[in-house]
């Protein structure tokens, strides 16, 4: 799933770059994209059949970092528009909405630009990230990728799970395909672009895909 509406344009090459690699785990694999201009009834079809996700868009967290039950991936609306205008899958919903999860569900999320103090917005990007990955767990999820802080909208982000998902086509297991991509990260931008340090693996660290290599 990506954000089409202009917003973040950069996830359309992220996920143009994740359909190429995954067209290499096996020529059987189904690989289809949605975006806000999609029927949510379709896309929470596609979501309940799944068994890679991958979610590249905004990710709203309340206000309030106490109460994370209205956090989400926002798969319709504007961040900056009212929150009744929003179609948000909450964790609550990806509990219900699987009887067989996927095997991976990588979040390269970021969070809408809510005017709060910075500590306070990256405490609950933070605990709103580990809710959605605690939800998807607690469904079936055998593995979950996602930011602890905001991913900007930028090539190293992009870049980030297009090499996840190579490595992971090679054959290594989700931590050991997250090991490797922070190297190639930091090697190719620095070090000081923080990409190589905002995600973390939750779940079983040596899940593989078991799909058929090339």
């Amino acid at each position: 799933m990506r954000d089409d509406s202009g917003d973040l344009p950069g996830t359309n090459s992220e996920t143009r770059r994740i359909r190429e690699e995954l067209q290499h785990l096996s020529e059987e694999l189904e690989v289809k994209e949605f975006g806000q201009q999609d029927n949510s009834v379709d896309v929470r079809s596609s979501i309940k059949r799944c068994q890679i996700l991958h979610f590249a868009g905004h990710v709203i967290f309340p206000e309030n970092s106490g109460d994370l039950s209205d956090s989400g991936w926002l798969l319709k609306g504007n961040p900056d528009d009212r929150p009744s205008t929003w179609d948000l899958l909450r964790p609550g919903e990806l509990r219900q909405i699987w009887k067989d999860a996927p095997l991976l569900v990588f979040a390269n999320g970021c969070q809408s630009a809510a005017a709060k103090p910075l500590t306070r917005q990256q405490r609950a990007n933070s605990q709103g990230a580990v809710d959605l990955a605690q939800a998807c767990l607690s469904a079936g999820v055998s593995a979950y990728i996602g930011a602890v802080w905001k991913a900007p909208d930028n090539v190293p982000t992009g870049e980030f799970a297009a090499i996840i998902y190579r490595l992971l086509a090679a054959g290594l297991t989700v931590s050991g395909a997250m090991l490797a991509a922070r190297d190639e990260i930091a090697r190719r931008f620095g070090e000081e672009d923080l990409t190589w340090a905002r995600y973390v693996v939750c779940g079983d660290p040596f899940t593989r895909l078991p799909f058929d290599t090339r």
